[in-house]
């Protein structure tokens, strides 16, 4: 059996406090941490039309625009009879200012499911906004007409020979895309 002298005691005390220490601030650090992350989300709300009519189901798309120097998470709202609003369950505000909303919306037949909906009421319409650093309401108005239809990307297929898609190939896949 081994004795213990009441120095060594203490000595064995001290080596303890920085480990009993150690436990408090580390459940500091992670209540510290537990805030809202990322940078600040406003709420968007409004309406949406299309040739006068409310949308009837669809979606808008807040994305920061980069190139007008602004950066951070997308916002999105479903649209539900011409309205949106980005504080909804399953939504998320934006991030204001300079923003690319894209506009999506489904044609809803009289008596229809909305779960069954699909056919586009048109294609995706995409403007440049700027949005305050606030909740704000915002109204939309797709036109009727689209205006020229432009593939996204025109270089992102190439040809058989390796090279970017031909102008009249370009055309050729917009006309595809079902431009009104």
């Amino acid at each position: 059996m081994m004795c213990w002298s009441p120095a060594e005691g203490v000595r064995r005390r001290r080596a303890l406090i920085p480990g009993r220490m150690l436990f408090p601030i580390l459940c500091l650090a992670a209540v510290a941490g537990c805030g809202q992350r990322g940078p600040q989300r406003f709420r968007v709300s409004g309406t949406v039309t299309h040739a006068g009519k409310p949308v009837p189901l669809g979606r808008v798309i807040f994305e920061p625009d980069t190139t007008r120097g602004n950066d951070g998470p997308q916002g999105f709202a479903p649209i539900e009879n011409g309205r949106f609003d980005t504080a909804g369950p399953h939504c998320k505000g934006a991030v204001g200012g300079p923003m690319l909303v894209r506009i999506d919306g489904l044609e809803v037949a009289d008596g229809e499911d909305v779960a069954a909906a699909g056919r586009l009421l048109f294609p995706t319409h995409e403007e440049a906004i700027d949005l305050p650093r606030a909740d704000s309401v915002r109204d939309f108005v797709v036109p009727a007409s689209p205006g020229p239809c432009r593939p996204r990307s025109p270089h992102r297929r190439l040809n058989g020979a390796g090279g970017p898609a031909s102008r009249r190939e370009r055309s050729r896949r917009c006309r595809r895309r079902a431009c009104p």
